[in-house]
């Protein structure tokens, strides 16, 4: 902010970066303005995915979900969607009780494939687990619970000690359930 006071510019992966900071110190409003002024820019496409995902987090955090969700979107012009973008549209849905579209993404999610080499962060978690014990979850709620107890057992092969995992396991022993995936 010094450099930048006394008149020092930014580089496009220098504007990706410090965006990052500032919504990591929830310097929401500040976060914004320079994500929004690399997406304008000539930056790695890898990183402007990851600055949409960043603004829909700063968007989120401001209270303003037609921005956040237009923000995440708008990552889906640069690149297909990966695991994170996926899972964050499949918890979309769920808040908002569209359970299958959430299913959707959240399988959607299972199978994007992302690559290492991209130079883009990438969490493992969004291809896997959060996916999976999503899954579970919705199956439940929409009552197909042999594939709700499968996909449990798959997101405790990813993380046998994970609590959400083990209280799903009690609660499906609890029922007597024990299923299968049939799609």
């Amino acid at each position: 902010q010094k450099q930048i006071a006394l008149g020092a510019g930014l580089d496009e992966r220098q504007k990706f970066y410090y965006g990052r900071e500032l919504l990591f110190n929830k310097m929401y409003l500040e976060s914004a303005a320079v994500l929004e002024d690399f997406l304008n820019g000539s930056g790695w496409v890898v990183n402007k995915v990851e600055a949409c995902i960043n603004l829909y987090t700063v968007y989120a955090a401001l209270g303003d979900e037609r921005r956040a969700l237009a923000s995440l979107l708008r990552s889906l012009t640069f690149l297909p969607p990966g695991g994170q973008t996926c899972c964050i549209l499949g918890e979309h849905f769920l808040k908002s009780g569209d359970y299958n579209s959430s299913v959707y993404w959240y399988k959607a999610a299972l199978n994007s494939g992302e690559n290492e080499k991209s130079g883009g962060f990438i969490n493992r978690d969004f291809n896997g687990f959060i996916p999976l014990i999503q899954l579970c979850v919705l199956y439940d709620k929409l009552g197909e619970y042999d594939k709700a107890y499968a996909y449990n057992e798959r997101a405790g092969q990813i993380k046998p000690d994970n609590a959400n995992y083990l209280n799903n396991k009690k609660y499906f022993e609890k029922l007597g359930i024990r299923g299968k995936i049939d799609d």
